[in-house]
């Protein structure tokens, strides 16, 4: 998991989830020195998980969030969350949540 929020909020909402014991890297603003756009954030956590860039999936939905994730050269999921698709860079695909999601899809990014 990579954020540009405190790591407090990270834990607040991991931590509520207990998300913690299945995350093999957990980063947050306190651990970069840049921050989105920058993709420095989204290059240690593949650091971190011994992947390469271009084998990692972001979901995002903020502007800098998805350029930062682009940056780093990984595919990105634009979440429609709180933004309308025009209003976002260009994403490799997108969702409106995560209720459908579709794996195949996801794995056909970096297949």
């Amino acid at each position: 998991m990579a954020t540009s929020a405190p790591f407090a909020n990270l834990e607040l909402i991991a931590g509520k989830l207990d998300l913690f014991p299945y995350l093999e890297s957990a980063l947050a603003s306190e651990q970069v020195s840049k921050h989105k756009p920058d993709p420095e954030v989204y290059l240690k956590t593949a650091a971190n998980l011994a992947m390469q860039p271009s084998q990692c999936v972001v979901f995002e939905d903020s502007f800098p969030g998805i350029t930062s994730a682009k940056n780093a050269g990984m595919k990105v999921v634009g979440v429609l969350s709180s933004h309308r698709k025009e209003e976002l860079p260009n994403c490799h695909y997108y969702i409106e949540d995560y209720r459908n999601l579709s794996v195949k899809e996801i794995l056909s990014l970096i297949a």
